[in-house]
């Protein structure tokens, strides 16, 4: 035909909704200050720091309430925050 194909395929695709899981962090806050990465409200909470090659600075499977983990190096580091139900990480930049 003038589109240059030699056959045409028609397809039927039924797009389903995935649950999505209810059940949110807690309120949980990170920020740099000085040499410190703060991690607020992660009572409990798995923590891994990582650098930017990706080397496990930190981990603990039981954070404190406020959890102030020491970095040695200005830039960017990601924190990954776990629980039994959910995972998130955030990128944070260390600079002083």
């Amino acid at each position: 035909d003038e589109t240059g194909c030699d056959s045409i395929v028609h397809l039927n695709l039924t797009l389903e909704h995935a649950a999505i899981n209810s059940t949110t962090m807690p309120q949980i806050v990170v920020f740099a200050q000085g040499q410190h990465i703060v991690v607020r409200g992660a009572e409990g909470i798995i923590l891994d720091l990582y650098n930017q090659q990706g080397q496990l600075l930190y981990h603990t499977d039981k954070a404190p309430n406020n959890c102030h983990i020491t970095v040695r190096n200005i830039g960017i580091y990601l924190i990954r925050i776990s629980s039994s139900q959910n995972n998130t990480t955030r990128k944070i930049a260390a600079m002083w």
